[in-house]
Parts: C-alpha cells; sequence; structure tokens
C-alpha cells in the first residue's frame, strides 16, 4: 500500500466512503493484492483528486511497494505499536482497528490484522473496545471477524458487554450473532443490568425474545433492585411485560424502596399493564402495606383509569402512608379535582386524620385554597369545624393562607371563629397579625370577638397595632373593639404600639381616645416605652396628650422614670424634652440614683453634658451612698470634670477626681458599725479600687479585706456579694480586682483559665490585683475592731487630705 492511500486512514482526512468505495472497487480481494503498487495505480486515480496531498512523484511511483514499509515516517514508530489514529490536534480516542470496525470496514480489519497493526481488544473509543463498536453499529461482517480472531464478548464497555453494546444499539442482527458465538446473556454492566435490561429499556420486543430463548432470567434486578419487568411497567411496555410475565418474571419481586412492578404501572398510568399484573398474581393487600400504595400513586399522578382499575380490584380506598396521606389527601395535594370526586364516589372518608398531626382533608385543601374541592369535600360530608390536634380548623387555615373566597364559605357553613390553635390564637388573630383587612371584615361580620386574648395575651386589636396594619386597627376600632385591653403582662395596644416604632397606630389610638397614661404590669408606661427605644415623634404625641412625665417603671426597687430610662439609653433630645416639661433634674429613681447616675454609668456624654447644663448634681448619693463621681470610668470622669468646670459648679478643678472618690469614700463609712451592710461594702470597693489607682497596694488590701464575710452555709470566706464577672459565681476565698475598671472582679479559677486576659469576657488585657482569701477573725465584729478600722480611715484621709467636695 503507498503514502496515497494511507492518507485516506489518517485522522487529518478521515475519508472513510473512499476507502470503502476503493475496497469494494476492487477485483482482487486478496490482501497481499492490496498492498501492491498495481492495485494503487488502478484504483487511485479517482481518489487521488480529492486529495491535494498527493504528490507528482507519489502518482508516477510505478514501484512496488513493500507494505511493511508504507507505515514509515515521522509518526510510523508509534503508530505500529498503537494502531492509533492521530489528528493535528494530537491522539483520537480509539484507534485503526476501533474505527474500521465501527464503519464495517472488513477489509481493512483484515489488512491490518495482517501488517501487525491490530488490537482487537484496545478500548478508549465512544463506544468502547472495536467488537464493542461493531456491535452496536451493527456492522455484523466486523463483528464476525473480531470474533473469530478471538475478541472476548465479555469485556467491560461503555454500555457494558458487547452483547449490553448490540442491545443499547438496537441491533437485532449484532444480537443473534453474538449469541450463537456464546456471549453471557447473565453478565451485569457497571449498573447492575443485565442485557435483557437493557432490550426492556430499548424497547425491541425481538430483542427481548431472544434474550429470553437464551435463557436470560427475567427477574434478575440490577443495582437499584429494578427488575425487567418493573422497567417494562414504568415504561408502559405492555407486550414486553406480558412476554416477561409469560417467560416467569416474579410479579411480587420489590426494589430498594419496596415497590413492585404495580407500583411502577400505577405511577406511570399504564392501566393495562396494571390489569396484566393482578390477572397475574399481584398482590393488592401486600402493595397496600407499602409506601405509598400504587393507589396513592395513581390518584396523586391523576391516572383516573388506573385509580379506576385498582378501586374495582379491591384496593384500600382509605389507606394511610407514612407520610399520613391518603388516596384522597394525596389527589387534593395535587389538586387534582376528578380524582377527588372519583374517591369521593367510591367512598372516600374525608374525616381520616394521620397519626402525627391530625390534618384532615379538608385542611388540606382549604390550605391549598381550591374551593371547588372545598364544596366537594363539604357535600360528602366533611365536618368544617373538624381540627388537627392543635387545634387547627379549616377556617384558621383558610384566614393563615388568605383564601377570602373559603374564608367566606366555611363562615356561610357555621365554622367557629372562636376555635383557637395551641398558642391560644384565633382565626382573627392571624388575619389582624398578616394585615387581611377584608378577612378582617368577613370575621367581624360573622361575630367573631376583636377582645380575646390569644398567645403572650395579645388580642386582636394588639397584634394588629404591634404589627403596624392601621387600616386593621382602625376596622377595629370602627368595630367596638376594646381599644384599652391588656392582659395579665398589661400589654396594651398602644404600650404595643409605642414599643414597636408605629406611629401612625398610636396617633391613630391616642384619637379614638386610649390613654396615654396606663402602664403595663411592670409599671413600664408607654411614655418610658418611647424613651428607651428612641421614637422622638412618638414621645411627642405622647407628651402632648398628657402623657405621665414622672410615672415610675418597673415595680421593683429599681423604679425609674422616663428621664432615667432616656438618660441612661442616651436620648439626648428626649432627656431636654423632659426637662423643658418640668421634670426635676435630679429626681430619684427607687434605689436613689439620678439621671446624671444613668447617665454615667452608660457614657451617655451628650446626656452628661445635657443634664449639667441644666444643673444636675454631682454629689448626689444613691442608696449605696455613691456619687455619679463613683461610677465614671477615667474616660467618663474626665469628661464630668471637663463639663463640670464648664458650667462653673467645680471650685476645685485641679484636684484629682480619685482624691476627691476617697476622702467621699471615707467620710461615708466613719462611724459605720460592724458588720458592714451592703451598701457599706460597696463604699469599702470603691475605696479599694481608688487606693489601687494611686498604687497604694498595702491600703488596698486592708481595704478589700475589710469586706470578707463568713459564708454561714458554705463556712468559706465570701466576699459579700461579689459575683466573679466571668463565669457569674459568688466569689469564696481569693479575690482578683481589675485596677482599671470599677467592679469588675476575677475568681481565682477564672483569672487561671485566662492568665493573659486576652480570651476574658471583661477587662481583655487589663492589670488585676490580688485580694488574697486571709483569715476569718472573729474581732472583725466587735466595736474594738471597728474604732481601729475608723482610726485607720481617718489616718487615711489625712494622709490624702483634700476637703470633700
Amino acid at each position: 500500500m503507498n503514502q496515497r492511500l494511507l492518507s485516506f486512514f489518517s485522522a487529518v482526512n478521515p475519508n472513510w466512503s473512499e476507502w470503502r468505495s476503493y475496497y469494494e472497487d476492487s477485483e482482487d480481494e486478496d490482501s497481499e493484492k492490496l498492498g501492491s503498487e498495481e492495485s494503487d495505480s488502478e484504483e487511485g486515480s479517482d481518489t487521488d483528486k480529492g486529495n491535494p496531498e498527493v504528490s507528482d512523484a507519489e502518482e508516477n511511483d510505478s514501484e512496488e511497494e513493500d507494505p511493511e514499509e508504507e507505515f514509515t515516517g515521522e509518526d510510523d514508530t508509534e503508530d505500529r505499536k498503537t494502531g492509533s489514529v492521530y489528528s493535528e490536534a494530537g491522539p483520537i480516542p480509539g484507534g485503526r482497528t476501533y474505527y474500521a470496525a465501527l464503519f464495517g470496514l472488513e477489509y481493512v480489519m483484515k489488512y491490518l490484522h495482517k501488517t501487525g497493526i491490530f488490537d482487537k481488544d484496545q478500548s478508549g473509543g465512544e463506544h468502547g473496545n472495536p467488537l464493542q463498536a461493531a456491535a452496536f453499529r451493527g456492522q455484523t461482517g466486523a463483528l464476525k471477524f473480531l470474533l473469530d480472531v478471538g475478541a472476548n464478548p465479555e469485556a467491560e464497555g461503555r454500555f457494558g458487554s458487547a452483547l449490553h453494546a448490540a442491545v443499547s444499539g438496537n441491533q437485532e442482527g449484532s444480537v443473534a450473532m453474538l449469541l450463537r458465538h456464546g456471549a453471557s446473556v447473565s453478565v451485569a454492566n457497571r449498573s447492575g443490568q443485565t442485557p435483557l435490561s437493557r432490550s426492556i429499556d430499548v424497547g425491541n420486543y425481538t430483542i427481548t425474545q431472544q434474550l429470553l430463548d437464551n435463557n436470560s432470567d427475567p427477574s434478575t434486578a440490577d443495582n437499584n433492585g429494578s427488575t425487567p419487568l418493573m422497567m417494562a411497567a414504568f415504561y408502559g411496555r405492555h407486550e414486553l411485560a406480558r412476554l416477561l410475565v409469560e417467560n416467569g418474571a416474579s410479579v411480587s419481586a420489590k426494589d430498594n424502596v419496596q415497590h413492585t412492578a404495580l407500583h411502577w404501572a400505577a405511577y406511570g398510568g399504564h392501566a393495562p399493564i396494571v390489569e396484566l399484573l393482578l390477572d397475574n398474581g399481584a398482590d393488592l393487600l401486600l402493595c397496600d402495606t407499602e409506601d405509598p400504595t400504587p393507589l396513592i400513586h395513581a390518584a396523586r399522578q391523576a391516572h383516573t383509569e388506573v385509580v379506576k382499575v385498582l378501586l374495582d380490584r379491591g384496593a384500600n380506598i382509605n389507606v394511610i402512608n407514612k407520610d399520613d396521606e391518603t388516596p384522597l389527601i394525596a389527589a387534593i395535594i395535587k389538586g387534582h379535582k376528578d380524582i377527588v370526586k372519583l374517591l369521593l364516589t367510591h367512598n372516600a372518608d374525608p374525616a381520616i386524620t394521620g397519626t402525627n398531626d391530625g390534618w384532615n382533608a379538608l385542611i388540606y385543601a382549604t390550605c391549598l385554597g381550591d374551593l371547588e374541592i372545598v364544596r366537594s369535600l363539604v357535600d360528602y360530608g366533611a365536618d368544617p369545624n373538624l381540627c388537627t390536634t392543635e387545634g387547627e380548623s379549616p377556617l384558621l387555615w383558610a384566614v393563615i393562607n388568605g383564601h377570602l373566597c373559603i374564608v367566606k364559605y366555611l363562615l356561610d357553613l357555621g365554622a367557629s371563629t372562636a376555635a383557637p390553635d395551641s398558642g391560644g390564637w384565633t382565626p382573627l388573630h392571624h388575619a389582624a397579625s398578616q394585615n387581611n383587612l377584608e378577612i378582617v371584615k368577613a370575621l367581624l361580620d360573622s361575630g367573631a370577638s376583636p377582645n380575646v386574648f390569644g398567645l403572650n395575651d395579645l388580642t386582636p386589636l394588639t397584634a394588629a397595632a404591634q404589627s403596624g396594619h392601621l387600616n386593621v386597627v382602625n376596622a377595629f376600632l370602627d368595630s367596638g373593639a376594646i381599644s384599652g385591653s391588656s392582659g395579665s403582662d398589661g400589654w396594651s395596644p398602644l404600650i404595643a404600639a409605642v414599643a414597636t416604632g408605629r406611629l401612625e397606630v398610636v396617633r391613630a389610638l391616642i384619637d379614638a381616645g386610649v390613654s396615654p397614661r396606663v402602664p403595663d404590669s411592670n409599671g413600664w408606661s408607654p411614655l418610658a416605652f418611647a424613651a428607651f427605644q428612641g421614637y422622638p415623634e412618638i414621645f411627642k404625641i405622647l407628651l402632648d396628650s398628657g402623657a405621665d412625665i414622672l410615672a415610675l417603671a418597673d415595680k421593683q426597687q429599681t423604679r425609674v422614670t422616663p428621664i432615667h430610662v432616656a438618660s441612661e439609653c442616651g436620648h439626648v433630645d428626649f432627656v431636654q424634652l423632659l426637662l423643658d416639661a418640668g421634670v426635676d433634674v435630679n429626681i430619684p429613681a427607687g434605689d436613689g440614683s439620678t439621671p446624671l447616675h444613668h447617665a454615667v454609668r452608660s457614657d451617655r456624654f451628650d446626656v452628661i453634658g445635657c443634664l449639667l447644663q441644666n444643673h444636675a448634681s454631682l454629689s448626689h448619693q444613691d442608696m449605696f451612698g455613691c456619687t455619679p463621681f463613683q461610677y465614671a470610668d477615667e474616660a467618663t470622669m474626665d469628661t464630668l470634670l471637663e463639663q463640670f468646670q464648664e458650667c462653673e459648679q467645680y471650685s476645685h478643678p485641679t484636684e484629682d477626681a480619685r482624691q476627691q472618690r476617697i476622702i467621699k469614700s471615707i467620710q461615708a463609712l466613719s462611724g459605720t458599725p460592724m458588720p458592714l451592710e451592703k451598701k457599706d461594702l460597696i463604699l469599702l470597693d470603691t475605696l479599694g479600687r481608688c487606693l489601687l489607682k494611686f498604687r497604694d497596694l498595702s491600703a488596698a488590701a486592708k481595704v478589700f479585706n475589710a469586706t470578707l464575710q463568713l459564708d454561714e452555709k458554705s463556712e468559706k470566706i465570701a466576699h459579700n456579694g461579689v459575683i466573679c464577672d466571668e463565669c457569674q459565681e459568688d466569689l469564696f476565698g481569693e479575690r482578683w480586682v481589675c485596677t482599671s475598671c470599677y467592679f469588675e472582679n476575677l475568681c481565682a479559677a477564672c483569672m487561671a483559665k485566662f492568665p493573659d486576659g486576652a480570651e476574658r469576657s471583661f477587662c481583655s488585657g487589663h492589670e488585676y490585683f490580688r485580694v488574697p482569701a486571709g483569715d476569718w477573725d472573729a474581732s472583725r465584729q466587735t466595736d474594738v475592731y471597728t474604732e481601729e478600722f475608723v482610726a485607720w480611715l481617718k489616718e487615711l484621709q489625712v494622709q490624702y487630705g483634700v476637703a470633700a467636695l
């Protein structure tokens, strides 16, 4: 063979038709003659016209060429070893043998076999190896040649074996030839499918018959447990299903999801196959124990004929699957009206509920909003007041989903408007919270009460006010709802609107005559909530409508007024409004603290400036004897002094604030009897921390040790009332005090856990002072000890020698 012919077999110009034409026109079929120059010269003249790469020298070459030398050149060595086909971009998957088999070029295959460039088992092509390619394309001549030279029909390829490939290609001739050569009918591919399973996929009756005639097992399952009969049932291949059944296929076999062929026939909507399976022993009772049943499958997929067949054959119409679905519920969920009516006419029970939540058919229908299905269910006896296990009625679910037409229909039937859910919310609560005005009006017209308390003691009006639904609020007010009603926590519609910042609702309630002075159960008035949340417009409306500016919030010992709340939250505009309204700048809270105490403790510098400008006192003590100064950290202290000096109230601006705190604490402690009360212990703690600021460690230790008392329950030395700020446990024994902050302490365990302070929640990176546990001395309870300690305090006062504020 000369180079001219080889070019036809290159990937650059894979002109297979010319190859085939050349060999078919050849008068000499002998392979030896195929390689001769005589053959080249006789057949190459026409084909040379389509190959511009053929040189004149090649055309005129009349010398006989050695076939063994035809494959010399740049790529010849590699080609001879592998039989690979190359393109300009590189090797193409497969090889010469593969492509010759794929296109049925028997003469090429014979020539390649003769010259040694032949690999019968080489894989890599799209269809696998040469045998599988020939089988898939139905090239029976090439297929026979490969089988004759020993190609393995069981080798694994893309489809599986060569028989799998023949079946996948729908090639009856290839299948017959492979079977004659002993190809296995039971070998499975990677999916576990036998050739018989593939024949069902393809849908070829003849091939299926061939395989069955060669003893292929019709009940062999693939990796999913699917048998050929299940596949035929799913695809609706009735004749194949009949053929399989006639050849002994099991109608009761189950796949990995416990489905039988009957399930899949019902799912696919193939009524004739359903009848075939039932006629041949498929067990409906057995199927009814599975999930879902064939009838549920058919109902869900709206296969009317299958539903009829199954019902006529005795399928359980009220069976419940593991998802608490009956066939009726399955049809309702999918919105299949005709199936719903068909099931109802066959006595499907609409009252059946599942075991988990008690949902019935009517509740599903009301949720989905199909009025026609709802009517059908009611016509066949569905109870419009049948609730779930959570107390949810069909009406409630129609309201929640906003289906006005169904709401009106159920109301006309007399559905209860008062039935609450498990949280105590009625349909009116839900309609109000969802701002569904039309449904609210429909419920009110049907007698629904707007004053019923539900979850969190909210009335429908309160729920609407809290959500800011002005139109719904107005509808309730127009209907005569009690606008000031509140539950056990005192959460009224006005407080709910104020706390959530619903300005227009607040205005509507005030205009309707709601009092702005009624507090909740903790004493928090609407004005206090506005001060806490920071809603200026609402705050002004409440002030203008007569809100109590001195109302105490929180019935605990720390009762505060709105100005205390506004000061602590940093709402300086509110503070000024209250001061302008006549609130005393030094008004005490329940614990004696002034607004300035609250502003200082929260580092609200704008509020501090505002209060000082309005002559707030720096010397006022709370119930613990502490002034605002004593709650200030370093930064706040500097600000206090600067702002105080600007207000010209501070006569000693150069004196150190820490010394002022020391003197104030000592004066408060002087003459205090032992044992110390809690407020005195706080003064001692403050004094000790001030001394730490001056690095007077011995004096600080003495002061801190004075706070130690014996805990009678644990019999441990306790720091009375002091807890660890990290673990929140009471402090016993050793104590660590932050030298930078006030009222920050750690127990020994937390200090050991976070030695470098990087991971502590408080005072990260700050220096701590160790207060030893000390020994308990009963003399601390005596007058002598008191006198000695007070004398020492006086000496300490002289030492720091600064006049008190």
